[in-house]
């Protein structure tokens, strides 16, 4: 069977099944297949089909990689080189029409900038870098929203292009976003325009609504249009710091850790984990919010570092979890507001030696033309 293959920065070439494909390392390759016709349709749900690829380099390397529903009958592997030279991959999967595939990739030298994932830095664990061994500083831009500029124009993101364009002009080299969020739970500026306000957005992860959802089902058009923000920034080597869930941007969740949440979580796993500019980080608010306990935190985590092949970094959107917890985070996130932030901060690294702290919140909002947020100060001199 021909299967149809993405690379990234490259128009869809084509391999066929045992073929050999030319690209580069660190750079997201799609493996495209088609499940029959009929077995799909006999599914109640063809996201749960398993299917995974292990792909082997000539040193023996192993990495075995999840694949992922992409609607009609087409099911992918998202794979990323993390070496150059021959490798090759076999499927396996619950869908006799996806198992035994077999192809070999050969892998060049990456391109010019390329630096691969986010690691922590092995001789100064407080430290980030790049996977090539180059140092990596974060200087990140919280914009929770980033999903929502253009999740509604199913051709182009425009809107997108131009804030990711803007912040690394600006020498930002960080995103903080959601998967998905609904709306503010606080009250918003009467002068804001309905054309800046992106609340409330026609989208929905889910089957239905946010308002009427339908659980039983993903929404795979939606994760199509996420791609594209992630797919950008990873041009612009921006990382995206994705969190999962958030708990106070009134979504309609599914219940914890009901089969339509753990569907959820992994679907973004599986679709996500090979882009090299993510971190992960659980959720927004982990703990705040009344949604839930240390308990489904830590039992995320688990879960994702069992499905991430790449071993991304992971951290939580909650300072009190990272203090108590901190051997279940790659780094730590603390949220603290002070308009003195070096000697706050400096306390913080006495009190957490040993890994990388970022301080994802620290209460500095510059005024714009909107009130959105009383912050502990707006004055970007300060």
């Amino acid at each position: 069977m021909i299967c149809p293959v993405n690379v990234q920065g490259s128009e869809t070439v084509r391999v066929a099944d045992g073929g050999s494909l030319s690209v580069r390392q660190w750079d997201v390759v799609d493996l495209r297949f088609r499940g029959d016709e009929a077995q799909v349709r006999e599914l109640a749900n063809p996201v749960d089909v398993d299917l995974v690829a292990t792909f082997q380099d000539e040193a023996g390397t192993r990495l075995s990689v999840d694949g992922f529903y992409n609607d009609g009958c087409e099911y992918i592997v998202r794979f990323t080189p993390p070496s150059s030279g021959q490798w090759s991959y076999v499927t396996e999967s619950s869908m006799s029409s996806l198992d035994g595939k077999t192809g070999a990739l050969v892998v060049e030298s990456p391109q010019v900038g390329r630096r691969g994932g986010i690691v922590v830095d092995a001789k100064e664990k407080t430290r980030f870098q790049y996977e090539s061994g180059d140092s990596y500083y974060p200087i990140a831009f919280e914009c929770d929203w980033l999903f929502a500029l253009d999740a509604e124009n199913e051709s182009d993101i425009p809107v997108t292009r131009q804030f990711v364009d803007t912040l690394a002009e600006n020498g930002f080299n960080q995103v903080v976003m959601n998967v998905f969020a609904y709306d503010v739970n606080w009250k918003k500026d009467e002068r804001l325009t309905a054309d800046h306000d992106y609340g409330s957005p026609n989208v929905f992860p889910f089957g239905g609504t946010n308002e009427d959802p339908d659980f039983s089902r993903l929404n795979i058009d939606y994760f199509k249009r996420l791609d594209r923000v992630i797919e950008y920034l990873d041009q612009k080597d921006i990382v995206a710091h994705l969190m999962i869930y958030v708990w106070n941007k009134r979504v309609n969740w599914p219940e914890a850790d009901s089969e339509a949440d753990n569907r959820y979580f992994y679907y973004v796993a599986r679709r996500y984990q090979a882009y090299p500019n993510l971190v992960w980080d659980i959720s927004k608010e982990a703990l705040g919010y009344g949604h839930n306990d240390v308990g489904y935190i830590s039992q995320r985590i688990e879960r994702l570092r069992e499905h991430d092949a790449y071993d991304r970094l992971v951290t939580v959107h909650d300072y009190s979890y990272c203090r108590r917890f901190v051997d279940k985070v790659d780094f730590v996130s603390v949220q603290l507001w002070s308009s003195e932030l070096y000697g706050v901060m400096r306390k913080v690294r006495s009190d957490m030696p040993g890994k990388p702290i970022l301080n994802i919140e620290h209460g500095g909002y510059e005024r714009g033309p909107y009130v959105v947020f009383n912050g502990n100060y707006t004055s970007p001199e300060v």
